[in-house]
């Protein structure tokens, strides 16, 4: 019900009912039961970031590819391309988890450094104390 509402108000030209449809709604029912579901919120976040995926996709096939070797670089281009988009996906996570969590802007407190523990050492405490 939920996708058939995305693919409606987005004005999808696809089957409700197909593999790619079935899909997202089996990722939704996962989520639900991980505890997650507030991730249907995000459906036209994630939507908006799809759209544009999927028009690059096909304009370099278009511009790139000869028509007897379309349908392999669709799905060559399919498969490497979710590898390449979760990669950057993940660079990102790490930037944007970075700049809200860690960067100085947004420390609460002087940070102390760490100091390693040697191996074998005098057993000084937990790591990173410093003696005080």
């Amino acid at each position: 019900e939920e996708v058939a509402e995305l693919v409606r108000r987005r004005g999808w030209q696809v089957d409700e009912r197909g593999s790619a449809a079935e899909s997202l709604a089996g990722v939704l029912c996962a989520l639900r039961r991980a505890g997650h579901g507030g991730y249907v919120d995000l459906l036209d976040v994630y939507a908006d970031a799809a759209e544009p995926i999927a028009q690059a996709d096909l304009d370099y096939v278009q511009r790139r590819v000869a028509r007897e070797d379309l349908v392999e670089s669709v799905v060559v281009g399919t498969v490497l391309g979710e590898a390449m988009f979760g990669a950057l996906r993940r660079l990102a996570h790490i930037d944007v988890s970075f700049r809200r969590f860690e960067s100085p802007e947004h420390l609460t407190g002087p940070v102390e450094p760490v100091e390693p523990v040697e191996p074998g050492g005098s057993g000084g405490g937990e790591v990173g104390a410093t003696g005080d």
